[in-house]
């Protein structure tokens, strides 16, 4: 179980936009929307991208801290370019407003390599 979909409309955003962030297409997100298994990297990114602990995404929804619920809200009073720059300077830690396939594919590859670090030094 996961809190994708309240989060996505909660923060008023299309599963379009979330996916092209995401690098998969739309009808991939729906499924993720629906439980299908979310890569550890995808789940990271979507963290960023609301600004929120990436346990929140997986937590029962009455466990959803307050102030995660009002940073994705925040999204939502936003207009929708505004929004996709919010998304943008989240993901990329503040470093770009528009994102295209190279620079997410690198975001992506970061992340996996920082999860594979962390995976390491636990062992």
């Amino acid at each position: 179980m996961n809190n994708l979909k309240l989060f996505r409309r909660t923060a008023g955003l299309k599963g379009k936009q979330l996916s092209s962030l995401l690098l998969v297409s739309a009808h991939v997100y729906g499924y993720y929307e629906k439980d299908l298994p979310l890569p550890p990297e995808t789940a990271v990114m979507l963290s960023k991208i609301y600004k929120i602990d990436v346990d929140q995404i997986f937590c029962s929804e009455n466990e959803i801290t307050n102030e995660t619920m009002e940073t994705v809200e925040s999204i939502s009073k936003l207009q929708p370019e505004q929004q996709n720059s919010l998304l943008a300077l989240n993901l990329s830690n503040g470093e770009y407003e528009k994102l295209n396939f190279k620079k997410l594919w690198y975001i992506r590859e970061q992340i996996h390599a920082e999860l594979i670090q962390e995976k390491a030094a636990r062992k």
